[in-house]
């Protein structure tokens, strides 16, 4: 993120506030009232835009961030598929492997 952009954001908002904070004075002229007024509209519309920059580089970095992401994740999705098929083959290698010992145990038992 731009530091300078972060630096100038913290200071509109900091003049945003201390211009809010002295219109709000019941002491102030309409004269200062006046003076103040378009100052308070333009530094919140400077923040707004410096938010939005802030808010469209935040997103630029965390979607370049989450793309490596996304890919391990589909590896790690990938691999278990291959994992599942292997582990489907092995039980049924161990299924078949049980149905012999017991063909053979019957077979044993019976003197065969």
């Amino acid at each position: 993120m731009n530091t300078e952009i972060l630096n100038t954001l913290k200071a509109v908002q900091e003049a945003r506030t201390e211009a809010t904070k002295a219109f709000a004075k019941p002491a102030l002229t309409d004269a200062e009232r006046l003076v103040l007024e378009p100052i308070i509209i333009h530094l919140s519309n400077l923040e707004g835009s410096l938010l939005n920059k802030v808010k469209e580089e935040l997103i630029e970095a965390l979607t370049k961030d989450t793309e490596p992401l996304q890919a391990l994740v589909e590896e790690i999705e990938r691999s278990i598929k291959k994992l599942e098929r292997i582990a489907t083959l092995v039980k049924s290698v161990s299924e078949k492997i049980e149905a012999l010992i017991n063909i053979i145990g019957i077979a044993a038992s019976v003197g065969i």
